[in-house]
């Protein structure tokens, strides 16, 4: 839902944006393997007896993001993978039969043309979005994530965007499933 309503994309331009560089400037085709966010801050892990804290340490400090369904992909990004079923720098599960297990998000997991559709859909988004403001369009539409609270609540810069409740309106994100969101942008309701 949040790339659909062009939120949390900057990881996706970019990886746009240098296929894209490669492509039309050294005639290079690259075929990732997924998008991925990592963690930076510090894990608070409650000490309990018997704990690895190594181990709680990796869980926290895995990848997140989108993956390639393709299991020589997966086993470039974590050679754990094949090894024993279990990845150490992505949350992803392999059965046996070398298939990815159901228990993971499969949300996360993409196809080849899926992935190209996010990638698509993100680059024609910050087109148009660079267009609404070369046409002055630059209306203070802030996101309402909580019925209670909205990110303006402890913005610093309330002062220069001026937002009112009374005089603007807050953008209502709701939840997309996956087949949804795809059936959507391959539309092209963006």
């Amino acid at each position: 839902a949040k790339i659909y309503n062009v939120l949390n994309i900057q990881t996706i331009a970019y990886m746009d944006y240098i296929i894209r560089l490669y492509r039309d400037n050294y005639n290079i085709d690259l075929n990732p393997c997924g998008i991925f966010y990592f963690t930076i801050s510090k894990p608070i892990i409650k000490n309990k007896k018997n704990i690895d804290l190594i181990k709680e340490t990796e869980k926290y400090y895995r990848y997140s993001g989108f993956i390639i369904n393709d299991i020589k992909k997966i086993n470039l990004i974590d050679k754990n993978i094949l090894n024993n079923g279990n990845g150490s720098s992505i949350s992803l599960k392999i059965n046996k039969d070398g298939e990815i297990s159901k228990v993971n998000s499969l949300e996360s997991i993409l196809s080849e043309n899926e992935f190209s559709d996010i990638l698509e859909f993100v680059h024609e988004s910050v087109k148009d979005k660079i267009m609404e403001i070369y046409d002055g369009n630059i209306e203070v539409c802030p996101v309402l994530d909580d019925i209670n609270q909205s990110r303006c609540s402890y913005c610093n810069y309330v002062g220069i965007c001026k937002f009112t409740k009374k005089t603007n309106k807050f953008r209502i994100i709701n939840e997309l499933d996956k087949d949804l969101f795809f059936n959507l942008i391959r539309k092209g309701n963006n």
